[in-house]
């Protein structure tokens, strides 16, 4: 988890290195915000897949598609692996929060 979370209005990259080169990966990324963000949505994409976390200030308990989503990905041949995050809401600069993440090898 991250001290403090990284935003963006528009599409932004992280790269994992250092991963085993082709090896599948179970991804967590959390998208938890401010009681002033209730509603906010983040989508995350890695290689094809795609989801949006949608942030309900109501819920107490980490939920998923809600604090965070859950994506699994392949390792490049360098052992890299490139998570997009952006905000997804409608109007103009819609912000989307990055707040930590898990990675795992997956099962």
């Amino acid at each position: 988890m991250l001290k403090d979370y990284l935003f963006t209005h528009e599409a932004r990259k992280v790269t994992l290195a250092g991963l085993t080169p082709n090896a599948k990966y179970d991804v967590y990324l959390y998208c938890a915000s401010n009681p002033g963000g209730d509603g906010r949505k983040t989508k995350f994409t890695i290689g094809d897949q795609t989801k949006t976390g949608t942030f309900d200030n109501s819920k107490k308990d980490l939920t998923e598609d809600v604090d965070y989503v859950h994506l699994t990905g392949t390792a490049d041949k360098d052992g890299n692996l490139v998570i997009t995050y952006q905000g997804a809401n409608d109007g103009d600069g819609p912000e989307g929060n990055l707040c930590g993440l898990q990675v795992t090898p997956a099962k």
